[in-house]
């Protein structure tokens, strides 16, 4: 990683691609270490690993939330709490100067968006809400293979968990949900054709 920032803007897709890992991710850390080494913050290693300290805590943040809305949630933010700070992929996720801790956070919105699309139909105003949420998971799915392209994985479960409770829920949504995956599918084909070499060496993943 470390490498693959550290030479020209112009350098970092072409050795991304080299270390089998999309560019999206590289030239925002390229960015964020030029722009805190210019403002004389984080240097060096650490500032590579920031963003992945960061999203991890995010991950950790938004799952405590998320059961903290269903009953008994005590029980599940002590289970998350014990699997988040003693599993050893996701220490590693949290300190790894790469893409996954961001990948894990996108993915976990983009569910957090899909089961928003289930709840409540009583009011206008949880209805308008729906179509926030399915316009927000459409953004942060296409942000999602862009950053890696196996987590079009996720993003297909997510197409079909999305389908059935809107199908089952939200019945009145399915141009907006369908469009947005039509959308999401398109990007999806991006992205396969922006990674060939990619994954020419998918078997190293």
């Amino acid at each position: 990683t470390s490498w693959a920032v550290s030479g020209a803007w112009s350098d970092v897709a072409s050795r991304a691609r080299q270390g089998n890992q999309s560019p999206l991710f590289f030239w925002a850390l390229y960015g964020l270490r030029e722009t805190l080494g210019n403002l004389g913050g984080v240097p060096g290693e650490p500032a590579l690993r920031l963003p992945a300290i960061v999203c991890w805590g995010a991950t950790l943040f938004f799952c405590v939330r998320e059961v903290g809305r269903i009953q008994r949630g005590w029980v599940a933010t002590i289970a998350i709490l014990v699997w988040m700070l003693l599993d050893r992929i996701q220490l590693f996720y949290a300190t790894e100067a790469r893409v996954y801790a961001t990948v894990q956070i996108v993915s976990l919105l983009g569910w957090i968006a899909i089961s928003r699309i289930g709840e409540k139909v009583e009011i206008n105003t949880t209805r308008r809400d729906r179509a926030t949420c399915i316009w927000l998971w459409c953004g942060l799915s296409i942000l999602l293979v862009f950053l890696h392209i196996t987590a079009a994985l996720a993003v297909g479960w997510q197409v079909v968990c999305g389908t059935w409770l809107v199908m089952r829920r939200a019945p009145q949504r399915r141009f907006s949900w369908f469009t947005a995956v039509s959308i999401v599918v398109f990007a999806v084909g991006i992205a396969l054709l922006c990674s060939a070499q990619v994954w020419e060496h998918r078997q190293q993943w």
